[in-house]
């Protein structure tokens, strides 16, 4: 009785075995490629720089600067050190809130590691102030934020 059920199982691991890296490898090359944004295309030749901007983010260790460019206002970050926070993604918006990411934030890019970073700011950025949020999407958390002043002269 016990014989049949071992050979049924023996027979079921061997497909398995041989079943599962392959199905692995064929959802691998099925995945789809990353999205690319426009963001680096227009933030590749900043032009005149606006200013830097002081104590933005400091408490983080992030430094700023806000670049005129031609598609519009360019947000230019670079870390001092690793966030240590997982998934950091940077919004602007024209509304401040200092506890939480406000509703209406537009995302213009993720921050990692100490590259530094280019991101192309929102086109009615440059007639206003703004403000720039860190948020940790891993955390479901605000990890820092800071005023932006209005790149148009």
């Amino acid at each position: 009785m016990i014989r049949p059920l071992r050979r049924a199982h023996r027979v079921i691991w061997t497909l398995l075995a041989i079943a599962l890296p392959a199905g692995y490898l064929i959802a691998l090359q099925a995945r789809p490629g990353a999205p690319l944004s426009a963001a680096p295309a227009a933030a590749a030749g900043p032009g005149a720089p606006v200013g830097e901007v002081h104590g933005l983010l400091d408490d983080v260790g992030v430094r700023a600067r806000v670049w005129t460019g031609d598609d519009g206002p360019v947000l230019e970050l670079w870390p001092a050190r690793d966030l240590q926070r997982p998934d950091v993604l940077v919004y602007w918006s024209p509304i401040a809130a200092h506890d939480a990411l406000p509703e209406r934030a537009h995302l213009i890019g993720r921050l990692a590691g100490t590259q530094r970073r280019r991101m192309s700011l929102p086109r009615n950025a440059a007639a206003r102030d703004g403000h720039v949020y860190l948020y940790s999407l891993g955390h479901q958390a605000l990890v820092a934020s800071g005023p932006l002043p209005a790149t148009a002269p």
